[in-house]
C-alpha cells in the first residue's frame, strides 16, 4: 500500500503526522527507519535522499532578506524564564513547559519570526529505550556525587527527543601572509672550575639552543568542507559542541514527517553570525596550513589576508536526547548525541563526600607516618 494511503497531515502542526485507519498520531521509530503507529501498528517507510542529491545553498545570496526568501518559514519562539532558553512553539500551541529545564513557558509572551526552512534532517538511531539506559549508566558511574542525586535523576523530566539546529560551510580560501622561519642551533658550551676533590681539574659543560629567525611570505590555499557550527544557544555549548562527531554523509531531505513524536527547535544564530563563528575554525585551520607552508622548526605569523570564496551552506537538524534535574535550586542538564549514543552532562559535587575523602586521606597518612616513622 502507498504510503499516502496510509498517512495524512495534520491541520494543527506540521510536526504531527496522524494514522488514516485510527487517525492516531503516527511516530518515527529509529530502529525501524519508519513512521508507526502505536495503536494499529501501521508501518510507513520513508524513502531516504540520495546523497548526490544534496545541495549547498549559496550564502551570499541568502544574505538578502529571509521575509522576502520562498523557503522561509514562520516560527513562535518564547524565552524560559528560569534557564533563559529561546524555545520554539508549536502553531496554536497555549501552554508548553520548557524542554531544557522543565520550567513553564509563558506563552503569551512569544514573538514572531521568520526563519529559513531546514533543508536537511540527521534521523534518530538511538531509541528512547536506549537513551534512557544510558542516562542511568551515566548517573550511576558519577564519582562524588550527592547521595541523593540517584534519587532525584530517577524523577527527573523523562527524556525528550530534540532536533537541534546546526549551520554547515563550505568555503575555498586564499590567503596571503607575512611571517618569519626559525632555525634552530645548538650548541655546547664548556668553563673551566677548581680543583676536585682528587686533585684534578673539573670541567662544566651546558648547552644553548640559539633561533635564527628569517623573513617570509607566501600564500596558501584551502577548501573547507562541512564547517559544523551550533545555530542555537539553547543548551550549553560546551556541551553540545562535545556530542561530536555526527555521520553528516547520513543526511536526508527534511520531511515533516519524520519530527513525528519529536520536538524540533529552530535556529537563533542566523546564517550570517554562524558564518563568522565558521571562519574562527577556518582561520585556526589556515594559521596550521600557513606554519607548515613556512616550514623550520619555528614559525611565527606576522600578518595575513584571507579571501573566501564559492561560500555554500545547508542548514539541517541533528538529533539529541534531553534531559534536565534538579538538585538544591540548579537545573543540571544531560545530552545524547541521537546517533551514536555519546553522552555529555552536568553534574553536582557532594562537599561533604570529598571532605570526608580528605579527612581521610590526612588520617592515612599520618597513621603510615605513625608506623613507618
Amino acid at each position: 500500500m502507498e504510503e499516502s494511503d496510509h498517512i495524512k497531515q495534520s491541520k494543527t502542526s506540521n510536526a504531527e503526522v496522524i494514522c488514516k485507519n485510527c487517525s492516531s498520531h503516527l511516530k518515527y521509530d529509529p530502529n525501524k527507519e519508519s513512521l508507526t503507529c502505536p495503536n494499529c501498528h501501521t508501518i510507513n517507510l520513508i524513502p531516504k535522499a540520495k546523497l548526490e542529491e544534496i545541495e549547498e545553498q549559496d550564502y551570499r545570496s541568502t544574505l538578502a532578506s529571509v521575509e522576502e526568501s520562498s523557503g522561509s518559514i514562520e516560527i513562535h519562539a518564547v524565552d524560559c524564564t528560569t534557564c533563559g532558553a529561546k524555545t520554539t512553539l508549536k502553531e496554536k500551541e497555549i501552554a508548553a513547559d520548557c524542554p531544557y529545564c522543565g520550567g513553564s513557558l509563558i506563552v503569551d509572551q512569544q514573538e514572531t519570526l521568520n526563519a529559513i526552512k531546514p533543508q536537511y534532517i540527521l534521523p534518530f538511531k538511538i531509541d528512547s529505550n536506549r537513551a534512557d539506559q544510558t542516562f542511568k549508566s551515566w548517573i550511576n558511574g558519577l564519582w562524588w556525587a550527592p547521595g541523593k542525586l540517584k534519587t532525584l535523576a530517577s524523577k527527573a523530566e523523562s527524556l525528550q527527543g530534540i532536533y537541534y539546529p546546526y549551520w554547515t560551510y563550505d568555503a575555498a580560501t586564499i590567503t596571503n601572509y607575512t611571517g618569519q622561519r626559525g632555525i634552530r642551533e645548538t650548541k655546547a658550551h664548556y668553563r673551566e672550575s677548581s680543583m676536585g676533590d682528587d686533585g684534578s681539574l673539573v670541567t662544566n659543560s651546558h648547552q644553548e639552543t640559539h633561533i635564527e629567525w628569517r623573513p617570509t611570505s607566501g600564500q596558501v590555499n584551502n577548501w573547507f568542507d562541512d564547517i559544523l557550527v551550533v545555530a542555537s544557544d539553547s543548551l550549553p555549548s560546551k556541551y553540545v559542541k562535545k556530542l561530536t562527531p555526527w555521520d553528516l554523509k547520513n543526511v536526508i531531505k527534511f520531511e515533516d514527517k519524520l519530527l513525528a513524536g519529536f520536538r524540533a527547535e529552530t535556529y537563533f544564530t542566523d546564517v550570517e553570525s554562524g558564518f563568522t563563528t565558521a571562519k574562527m575554525e577556518m582561520e585556526r585551520l589556515i594559521d596550521e596550513t600557513i606554519c607548515h607552508d613556512i616550514g623550520g622548526d619555528d614559525q611565527r605569523i606576522n600578518s595575513k589576508s584571507t579571501e573566501y570564496h564559492n561560500v555554500t551552506y545547508k542548514y539541517l537538524l541533528l538529533p539529541i536526547w534531553i534531559s534536565a534535574y534538579r538538585y538544591n535550586g540548579k537545573t543540571y542538564r544531560f545530552v545524547i548525541n541521537g546517533r551514536s549514543g555519546k553522552v555529555q552532562g552536568e553534574r553536582p559535587y557532594s562537599k561533604k563526600k570529598i571532605g570526608l575523602a580528605i579527612l581521610g586521606g590526612l588520617l592515612l597518612i599520618a597513621l603510615l607516618a605513625m608506623l613507618f616513622g
